[in-house]
Formats: structure tokens, sequence, C-alpha cells
């Protein structure tokens, strides 16, 4: 349960500091962070456009790569075909996909 709790978290975490940054309230200069580049770019987009384009693009991707993205398929084709019934987190066994207020089963 941790370790999938720690996989569920880590995109909020790094999309929530990365926010901070860009509002100048997370990492600060010299330190470097997706946030803070991706501000920089945005100071500079008229000049140098690609200082907004590759941050944000590449903050993106790794965004998208660390969600746990078979489950949400999974869960979402089985919503699709009618074979998903909605069940509460709370009876959610260990070996099963939560997607909002649907649960699907992976084994």
């Amino acid at each position: 349960p941790i370790a999938v709790y720690a996989t569920l978290t880590i995109p909020q975490v790094m999309l929530l500091e990365a926010f901070l940054s860009f509002l100048g309230l997370g990492i600060q200069p010299p330190m470097s962070s997706w946030g803070t580049l991706i501000r920089y770019g945005v100071e500079s987009m008229e000049e140098y456009s690609w200082l907004l384009i590759y941050p944000g693009l590449t903050f993106t991707i790794t965004l998208f790569a660390s969600m746990p993205w078979p489950c949400a398929i999974i869960c979402f084709s089985l919503k699709l075909n009618g074979d998903l019934s909605p069940s509460t987190l709370s009876d959610v066994p260990m070996n099963t996909c939560a997607l909002g207020n649907f649960a699907c089963s992976l084994s």
C-alpha cells in the first residue's frame, strides 16, 4: 500500500513543486526547477521561444510518464463496455485499480 500511494503521489508532488517555483515561492535561483525554467521561458518567450517550449514539453512528458496509465486505460475501457460496477474505495482490495468512483480488479 505504501509503494502504491508513493507512486500515485509522485506526479502530484512534482506538479505542486513546479507550480510553486513558477510563482516564485518554491526553489530559488541559482538552483533549477521545472517551474523556474518555465517561468524564465515565459519571461523571454518573445525572443527565445525554445526556452519555454522545451522545458514545458519535457515536464509534460515526465508527468505523463510517471502516472499509472495502464491502470487508467484498463479501468476506462471496462467502464465504456459496462463491465465495471461502482465501488467505494474502502471496499477495494489490494490488487485493484481505483479510478474515481470506480474500481476494477487487475488480477
